[in-house]
């Protein structure tokens, strides 16, 4: 899942960032309400994403990257969406070319870091 995760988000991030004036949800495309809809489920999908980061699991590849419909639940594609905004946390220490040379270990290590923290943002 990590994989995947790291390789959709930075690549939406970048499309918004290197696009002005485009909005996370310009870059996400589709469903057009990923974002408004994903937002107050962060926290909770961040934290069952977390410890699953190093499965190879279809069903949850499919619940997190795959258009599953206009009202599926979660929306479709909030895997992009979460990597995007992983992505997006990252950049405030790093510029895209460092991103873009992160080794692995230090990949797997930073989305576990950010989802921890997206997701003990409920408690806030």
């Amino acid at each position: 899942m990590w994989k995947t995760l790291w390789a959709e988000g930075p690549a939406t991030y970048v499309s918004m960032v290197r696009n002005p004036p485009a909005s996370m949800q310009n870059a996400l495309i589709v469903p057009q309400d990923l974002v408004q809809r994903s937002t107050p489920l962060l926290p909770e999908l961040a934290a069952t994403l977390d410890p699953n980061l190093d499965r190879i699991d279809g069903k949850l590849f499919a619940k997190y990257f795959l258009y599953r419909g206009p009202e599926a639940n979660p929306p479709s594609r909030v895997g992009y969406y979460i990597g995007a905004l992983v992505a997006q946390r990252i950049a405030r220490e790093h510029t895209l070319p460092e991103i873009a040379h992160l080794p692995p270990n230090r990949v797997r290590k930073e989305l576990g870091e950010q989802l921890l923290e997206i997701g003990r943002e409920k408690q806030r």
